[in-house]
């Protein structure tokens, strides 16, 4: 019985469908192949092993003349017995695996009209793939075998199977060489049976075994851009873990088009009757000959697995869904085991069976109390960095704070902190920001087009449904100066992000960056820091102290708000958002006006004495208020530690320059790690916690701050696996 699980990359006993484009580098292949065959170089009756391992394993053509056509870029056999063999035994390629227990097969295939066995059911009537590359000494004696396999039902398949020293047998049929992979049904390309015809004829076939014990087959679709592929571990036991193949005869032949044998007098002539179903018994229909009508465009053998990315190039890194599942009918459901679904579905966002057996290594950690491992397996997936961890740094990267935003600098960057486990502090502070790694996501990556001007490195990344748990990579902040990309002068991780800078920064007076500083990462709207006893120095000229004529009303609603925001302002006060970036005062030409500036000539500076470095619109609108603060550089006043904010916030550091040191101060915070913990409860609980729920906030705040480094991977892990978490619906 199959079940289709709706999660991302689990292996088991099973077949798992995966796509991605066929893209084996010829340097790759040329590096690494122990013996290749690319039909380019024929001599006489022989084709060149084209490898660049010594000796050369070329092969031999058993009957050119008469039933082989040589075509350009490809060896085509004609519907008749035939073999092309190596003359010598293969012992480079028996043991280069045996040392590294390792191999891939990689075939280039374009079959022929027809699958249909006319060389008989044998033995025993057992149906027999079509031999197309062999290690064999014979019918019963092969090492590997990739076939295509017919069943006298039109249900074609391709198979390899592979000796090792955990299964004696070699028969291929029933016992299928230490139980053959397949493709599914219909997956293989065979003109004569295609009902809407395939915009390829030829399929590029990739197996891999691994030190691991995962067997992987891999065969382009009928477009010839992308691998379908199915995945055991069935079957791949060994009695020597070290070595799979110490059972592989040394003195087996490779073989293309058939199997090995020596007797060349087993060449017998086409029988006069169909050897399917019971005709196998007939006098001509025992013959051992498996001999496969089609064409080869190459083939290479390599000895280790090659990795994902090799195979599928830039797509190896997408995600994938809906793997099947084998159930077992005897299974047992525990309340341990129903435990570990629960945090797992809500570590990672999506709905999982009870069945995965990734929930049964969680069940036994969990009835080991370590709730903190079994936490880590579901937060080792793809999905947790996927769904989870994107929508909560999603909801603090826009104004709106929805998660309904496309991918961004500001997002990413999240993501990749949480994967490699950086302090969140550092979040604030440090010259990072995650890009996606071009050499795993093919996707637009110009620095100054793709990402300092646009999101569509992000974008591209999003709809690419690219893993990005396995994309991302870490790299130092840019910005434009006018003329190409160049470090950030003043880089301070999330808060000079494109993305938050486009949410917050665009037009206004820097106010803003202030009040969702506080909001996302301290979890404090800017109202319940707002303090009527602050002084007024700080407060820019733009603002009127005498609303409506009343210096009351100032006092009693304004000053409150401003004399915090307007003390911190000038943090970020050599940055701007306009011309659809970040721009930087330290680095890019400054112009005089806002409508210079908005027409992409540069940055609109301040003209007052000694703020060179100043955005213009900090020090506008001076006539409202002249007396009022004039920013003149990046140097700011922390006022919010006074009365109930000392508290709140329990800071020391009452000022500082520049966003970096500003962004220091907001990770200083004791509001910094409790608001954390709300917002991770929100996103694996699916609520705010409640007021009786404040211990459970503080406990796991406290110990993220203190014995864990702020580290969010280990919050999420904290809270999905509290009783509250867990209790609520």
């Amino acid at each position: 019985m199959k079940f289709i699980l709706p999660t991302i990359g689990v292996l088991g006993s099973v077949f798992v469908a995966q796509t991605g484009l066929a893209d084996i580098s010829d340097t790759v292949r040329r590096r690494d192949a122990v013996a290749l065959y690319e039909f380019k170089d024929f001599s006489g009756n022989t084709v060149k092993d084209t490898s660049a391992v010594a000796p050369a394993l070329d092969l031999a053509i058993a009957r050119p003349s008469d039933f082989l056509t040589i075509a350009p870029s490809g060896l085509s056999f004609n519907k008749n017995r035939n073999q092309i063999y190596s003359t010598v035994p293969a012992t480079k390629i028996i043991n280069a695996c045996k040392a590294s227990n390792e191999m891939t097969l990689e075939v280039w295939i374009e079959n022929g009209p027809s699958a249909e066995l006319y060389s008989g059911q044998y033995p025993a009537k057992i149906p027999q793939p079509q031999r197309i590359l062999s290690l064999s000494k014979g019918i019963n004696q092969s090492s590997f075998t990739l076939g295509q396999f017919y069943d006298g039902t039109e249900k074609d398949q391709y198979m390899v199977g592979v000796r090792n020293n955990g299964q004696g047998t070699t028969r291929v049929g029933e016992a299928v060489l230490s139980n053959a992979v397949t493709t599914k049904q219909n997956e293989i390309i065979i003109p004569s049976f295609e009902t809407n015809p395939a915009n390829k004829t030829m399929q590029k076939l990739v197996f891999t075994l691994s030190k691991g014990q995962i067997a992987s087959l891999y065969v382009t679709d009928r477009k010839g851009t992308t691998y379908i592929s199915q995945t055991t571990q069935k079957g791949f036991t060994s009695t020597d873990p070290n070595n799979y193949f110490s059972n592989w005869d040394a003195d087996a032949r490779l073989v293309l088009g058939n199997e090995y044998f020596s007797d060349m007098s087993k060449f017998n002539s086409e029988p006069s009757v169909s050897c399917q179903g019971d005709n196998a018994s007939k006098a001509g229909c025992e013959s051992p000959n498996r001999y496969w009508g089609g064409k080869l465009y190459l083939v290479a053998i390599y000895c280790r697995a090659l990795a994902k990315e090799e195979i599928f190039g830039s797509s190896a890194y997408q995600i994938v869904q809906n793997p099947a599942l084998d159930i077992d009918l005897s299974f047992q459901i525990s309340p341990t085991l129903v435990r570990a679904q629960n945090i797992y579905q809500r570590l990672t966002g999506v709905k999982t069976p009870i069945v995965n057996p990734v929930l049964k290594d969680m069940e036994k950690l969990l009835l080991l109390n370590d709730t903190i491992g079994a936490a880590a397996i579901a937060t080792s997936q793809a999905s947790f960095y996927n769904i989870t961890v994107r929508d909560f740094a999603s909801r603090m990267s826009n104004r709106d704070e929805t998660i309904n935003t496309p991918l961004n600098d500001f997002t990413a960057t999240v993501i990749g902190a949480v994967r490699d486990e950086t302090s969140a502090k550092s979040l604030l502070t440090d010259n990072m920001v995650y890009v996606g790694d071009t050499s795993k996501a093919s996707v637009p990556s110009d620095d100054i087009n793709d990402i300092l001007k646009s999101n569509n490195h992000y974008q591209a990344l999003d709809t690419g449904r690219f893993d990005l748990s396995k994309v991302l990579v870490r790299t130092t902040q840019k910005v434009f100066d006018g003329k190409g990309a160049v470090e950030n002068p003043t880089p301070a991780g999330l808060l000079t992000t494109r993305q938050w800078a486009s949410a917050h920064a665009i037009a206004g007076t820097q106010r803003r960056m202030v009040e969702y500083t506080f909001r996302e990462f301290l979890c404090t709207p800017i109202d319940r820091v707002a303090d009527n006893t602050g002084p007024d120095n700080v407060i820019g000229r733009d603002i009127d102290r005498f609303p409506g004529g009343s210096y009351a009303k100032f006092t009693s609603t304004c000053r409150a708000c401003h004399t915090i925001m307007d003390g911190f302002r000038p943090a970020f006060s050599q940055i701007t958002f306009n011309s659809n970036m970040l721009m930087n005062t330290v680095v890019m030409s400054s112009v005089k006006t806002q409508e210079e500036e908005d027409m992409g000539k540069g940055v609109w500076t301040s003209d007052e004495p000694g703020a060179s470095y100043v955005i213009g619109k900090l020090n506008k609108n001076k006539e409202v208020f002249p007396s009022g603060r004039v920013t003149s550089s990046d140097a700011w006043v922390n006022n919010a530690i006074f009365g109930s904010n000392l508290s709140t916030f329990e800071w020391k550091q009452t000022s500082g320059k520049g966003v970096a040191d500003f962004g220091k101060l907001i990770s200083e915070s004791s509001q910094f790690p409790r608001c954390m913990a709300q917002r991770v409860f929100k996103s694996v609980c699916k609520r705010d916690p409640a007021s009786s729920e404040d211990n459970l906030i503080k406990q796991a705040a406290t110990e993220f701050a203190t014995n864990r480094n702020f580290n969010l991977k280990y919050l999420f892990q904290k809270i999905a696996t509290s009783d509250e978490c867990l209790g609520s619906n």
